[in-house]
């Protein structure tokens, strides 16, 4: 008979697979405990929605389920009540499920460095975040880390805020250990050049996901010659989020033949900052820019695979939402519209495209001028769970 041990050395040693998870959550159901059933519970609710289609009426369902047994799994942990995971006190900043098991991980370069085995032994790890690789405490060098042979076991890795340069990146792409790296973020502080990042997608075949969100110095230019890259043809969701991307470069991206195979695109503005009180007044895009960026997505026929688009707080208007409503976007089944100034006869418009009656998700939080018209607008995306301007799920 299989014990707790040997099935979590099996989950590890297929970490990408559902079912000996799922055997897992049979073994502890036999326990007859409620902790054990709870995590049975945990376990299938998490890996069943993650192979859903997310905002569909099932995974809609079940993620009512989820939001009840997930928040009562969030205060276990934050009142450091789940048995499983007390091995990361003390060895990790943060970490996170991963369909129903620990599988991400926030740490230090220099834990990770020396004691990576232990990391991918106790947990089906495949996702990990480092705290700032320039940090004066903890870190190493980037070559040491990427010279690292645990890397060979991640398949997401994020360098938020980290610093890296040309000479990193290059370096980067010289490791032997990350040809099977699918998710790469390159945020926050990062200052490369235009011509890195083309490069470096050149040396990871596996890459289909590039996060760049929050990085102020990736502008026009990084989007221009990352237009011009094959190798972007791999990249399923960009997230250009908070960089310094305008509409300018993002036209040059969405018209590129290589964007064909993006599913999501994050194209929500920078923060503005309150400079004499210190703080963020959050996101706020310019009006001219936010219309110039629908008028670039109406103008391209390369993104016919595109389902979840990202433009929050874009100021896009309903002069904005008029040009978006001519977008050839026939698979398009999520959209974030928060904070945009849409207008009546723009959502009017929206809703005639041919995807209005596909969509699942449509974000409409903080447009005044479409309160008096929610329920109207709920019939015209007729599949679609709508947020409307009143509401800030």
């Amino acid at each position: 008979m299989a014990d707790l041990e040997s099935l979590y050395a099996g989950i590890c040693a297929h970490p990408d697979e559902d079912t000996p998870r799922l055997v897992l959550a049979d073994w502890l159901d036999e326990q007859g405990d409620k902790p054990s059933a709870f995590r049975a519970d945990l376990i299938r609710t998490h890996c069943r929605l993650a192979r859903m289609e997310p905002w569909s009426p099932e995974w809609r369902e079940l993620n009512e389920h989820w939001k009840t047994i997930g928040h009562k799994f969030e205060m276990q942990k934050a009142e450091n009540k789940v048995p499983w995971a007390a091995h990361l006190k003390g060895r990790v900043r943060a970490w996170a499920l991963e369909r129903g098991l620990v599988g991400r991980l926030t740490l230090f370069a220099k834990r990770f460095v020396n004691e990576g085995d232990s990391y991918f032994e106790q947990d089906p790890v495949r996702s990990v975040k480092f705290v700032k690789l320039d940090s004066v405490m903890g870190a190493v060098k980037p070559d040491v880390l990427f010279r690292c042979e645990h890397l060979a076991r991640v398949a997401d890795v994020d360098f938020d805020g980290s610093g890296l340069a040309d000479k990193a990146l290059d370096q980067l792409g010289a490791s032997p250990h990350v040809s099977g790296l699918r998710s790469l973020g390159l945020g926050g502080n990062n200052n490369f050049t235009r011509a890195a990042l083309p490069k470096l997608l050149a040396k990871l075949p596996a890459l289909t996901k590039l996060d760049v969100s929050d990085n102020e110095r990736f502008a026009n230019g990084h989007a221009q010659e990352l237009a011009k890259c094959a190798h972007l043809a791999r990249v399923r969701v960009l997230n250009l989020s908070g960089t310094g991307v305008k509409a300018e470069g993002v036209a040059a991206l969405v018209g590129s033949k290589y964007a064909a195979n993006l599913t999501d695109l994050g194209l929500q503005p920078q923060d503005e900052y309150d400079e004499e009180h210190g703080y963020a007044l959050g996101p706020r895009g310019e009006r001219a820019n936010g219309l110039a960026l629908c008028e670039a997505l109406a103008a391209t026929k390369h993104l016919a695979h595109l389902t979840d688009l990202n433009l929050n707080y874009c100021n896009i208007g309903g002069e904005g939402a008029v040009e978006l409503a001519k977008a050839h976007l026939p698979a398009l089944k999520r959209l974030h519209l928060c904070e945009n100034a849409i207008t009546r006869d723009g959502i009017k418009a929206l809703a005639s495209n041919p995807c209005a009656k596909q969509m699942l998700f449509v974000n409409l939080a903080g447009n005044p001028n479409l309160a008096k018209i929610a329920a109207n607008i709920r019939e015209m995306f007729p599949s679609a769970h709508v947020i409307d301007s009143g509401d800030y799920e």
